[in-house]
């Protein structure tokens, strides 16, 4: 009701959550000629234990790319599950003109986001393929968000304002418990030195001193403990700035109705 799906173009519905397994269904689109498989972001406590099952694994076997093991295993989950449902392969038999959209928030972005490069890898697969991710965590490693594959001008994401969330990953939380880490071991009078890092920033309103952690009592004790490479965003990301502007002639400013200043960006928010 919601979607404004009908009955009959819902084709499945998966509502058994478990760790690495997402609730998400499969609908049929078709104005745009599409199966969409919309995938549920982080809700349940087995998927926030999805979303901490960091460990990178190679994206196929012998494969240089790493990406997370929540992401990967929730994705092939997904296409696997796709592929045995008889009322889905019935449909794009007979229409093989369709192709295949993810969509997803959050977790369901990222694991929408491997499905769409899982699936663009195989040799066999035909369909044009898509993803639409709105605020998902990092997925990929640079060296595999660079490459000119098919994929990267499929994959679209959304990234609202400094959510923090696309810029969360095991090297970024590694970093910045090494930072904390050395603010407490850089001395035995940690709140006077401190105190006068902060003194010294606000006299020289030095703002990327700040974001950087850049504190000289602290840097210098800041070693590299961790060998984690940090994830990004593949594909084109978009970036939503500033505050909403209500359309012109539009009286009620509700969500619809908003216009958000918009960036395209090549690049990826500073993980």
């Amino acid at each position: 009701e919601q979607t404004g799906v009908d009955k009959g173009d819902l084709l499945f519905a998966s509502m058994v959550a478990d760790v690495e397994r997402l609730h998400y269904f499969v609908a049929v689109d078709r104005e745009t000629k599409s199966l969409v498989v919309a995938i549920r972001g982080t809700m349940s406590f087995q998927d926030m234990v999805t979303d901490a099952r960091q460990k990178y694994l190679p994206l196929r076997e012998n494969s240089p790319h790493l990406v997370p093991q929540g992401y990967l295993h929730s994705a092939k989950r997904i296409l696997r599950e796709v592929r045995r449902n008889e009322a889905i392969q019935n449909f794009l038999d007979i229409h093989r003109d369709y192709g295949i959209v993810f969509s997803g928030h959050s977790l369901g972005g990222a694991v929408g986001i491997v499905a769409t490069i899982l699936l663009t890898t195989e040799t066999t697969w035909k369909r044009p393929v898509k993803a639409y991710a709105i605020g998902p965590p990092p997925t990929v490693d640079k060296d595999l968000a660079s490459k000119h594959n098919g994929w990267r001008s499929n994959i679209f994401t959304m990234v609202f304002r400094d959510d923090i969330v696309p810029r969360l990953c095991l090297h970024s939380l590694f970093r910045l418990r090494s930072q904390a880490l050395a603010a407490f071991r850089q001395c035995s009078n940690l709140a006077e030195h401190v105190m006068e890092d902060f003194q010294d920033l606000k006299a020289e309103h030095d703002v990327k001193r700040y974001q950087t952690f850049d504190f000289p009592h602290v840097r210098k004790h800041i070693i590299d403990e961790e060998n984690v490479p940090p994830l990004v965003l593949p594909g084109k990301v978009f970036h939503l700035l500033g505050s909403p502007v209500a359309r012109p002639l539009c009286p009620c400013s509700c969500i619809p109705c908003l216009r958000w200043p918009l960036r395209y960006s090549s690049c990826n928010p500073r993980v």
